[in-house]
């Protein structure tokens, strides 16, 4: 089909690297075992994405499996693509159940209320995931590329401290400030940002009330008082 650069970050004794990778697509079938006595015919498209160059140990060749179209190459990319996210979605589980999210200690009752504040998190989780590789690999740049400008003031709200509008805020810099309070400063700024009389916000402020009074407590309190969104007094049980 054809060829693209894939980027290969260090680990461990491993440089990192931009290697170049061949993508070739065909369609197959397998002779799937459904039990001792069936088997069964099973149509799929079958990808391979190899490493071009010098044969090395650690070298790329993924054989993928896929119902996915592949009748260019735009196609059979996105299914190599998707596959090489794998990593991410495990970083975004492991941030939503054990690390910065954990989903898994909260101390809410009830399958409906469990279910609609997980899901919450889940946006707060995605967003660390993507904010951890912007830091990484761009720390230098503007928090405007990754924050609302409503989040950045609820960031400076949280840590007490005055926003000089002339000076630039990094993507670093903002994480720092966040780091102890991340689904606070994330659902303060959106609800400055859609309005606390919207569907969203009303869903936020009445719906979800008492998971918020839990789960934030006072900052969340402070935050929506200085933002003037609501006189709803929260505090902390």
């Amino acid at each position: 089909m054809s060829e693209y650069q894939l980027y290969i970050p260090e680990r461990r004794k491993r440089p990192a690297r931009h290697a170049r990778i061949a993508v070739r697509a065909c369609a197959v079938t397998i002779n799937a075992r459904i039990n001792w006595h069936t088997r069964i015919a099973i149509r799929l498209n079958a990808v391979l994405a190899e490493e071009v160059g010098p044969r090395r140990s650690d070298r790329v060749r993924w054989l993928l499996l896929t119902t996915h179209p592949i009748e260019s190459f735009k196609h059979a990319l996105s299914v190599v693509r998707g596959y090489t996210m794998r990593w991410r979605i495990e970083e975004f589980h492991r941030a939503w159940k054990r690390g910065l999210c954990n989903v898994e200690d909260s101390q809410l009752h009830g399958r409906s209320t469990i279910i609609k504040w997980a899901t919450l998190l889940a946006t707060v989780a995605a967003r660390a995931v993507r904010l951890a590789y912007a830091v990484r690999n761009s720390p230098e740049q503007p928090a405007s590329s990754e924050f609302t400008d409503y989040e950045i003031d609820a960031a400076f709200i949280l840590t007490k401290r005055k926003r000089d509008r002339r000076k630039v805020v990094t993507v670093a810099q903002l994480i720092e400030m966040i780091v102890k309070f991340p689904t606070t400063a994330f659902l303060a700024g959106r609800l400055k940002e859609v309005g606390s009389e919207s569907d969203c916000g009303q869903s936020l402020l009445i719906q979800f009330r008492e998971d918020l009074i839990q789960e934030c407590g006072d900052e969340l309190s402070k935050v929506l008082e200085h933002f003037r969104l609501v006189s709803l007094k929260f505090s902390s049980r």
